[in-house]
């Protein structure tokens, strides 16, 4: 099967918090338009489309594709849009995503990133902290943190 990732990293190539924003897209995640392709549209606000990349605010960032067993690489195409003219550049079919979908969508992703044994629920009243954090999930060392400090 193939393997396609888009992800936003930061300044210093890291990837953007993919737990509690949604920063990255897989190929179960990501929503094709009805020609096939694949738009994301990468900014700091929700434009309401369903692939929006979330860059947290970062003042600049950097976009990876990572594909695996494809036909063929992608081969991106990027443009500068006004936010206000983001829908307006987009094909009148693109999926969208209304607040509650997306709300929705970051719940599944806390979920899918954390023990689901641990007892912890991560929520938007509760975002993640060193404090609060599910003990191991994304670490070989269940006490190793997730956290630089």
């Amino acid at each position: 099967m193939p393997v396609l990732v888009h992800l936003v990293g930061d300044d210093r190539f890291g990837t953007v918090d993919w737990v509690n924003r949604q920063s990255s897209l897989n190929g179960f995640q990501a929503k094709l338009g009805k020609d096939g392709k694949f738009r994301a549209i990468v900014s700091a606000r929700d434009p309401g489309v369903a692939n929006w990349l979330d860059t947290a605010g970062n003042p600049w960032d950097m976009m990876q594709v990572r594909w695996n067993r494809c036909n063929d690489a992608p081969r991106p195409t990027v443009a500068r849009v006004a936010p206000n003219a983001v829908r307006d550049s987009l094909p009148k079919d693109t999926p969208v995503a209304a607040p509650t979908q997306r709300k929705a969508g970051l719940a599944l992703r806390r979920e899918g990133a954390h023990c689901a044994d641990s007892g912890n629920r991560i929520t938007d009243s509760q975002p993640m902290t060193p404090e609060n954090q599910p003990p191991g999930l994304l670490c070989e060392d269940p006490a190793a943190p997730l956290f630089a400090t």
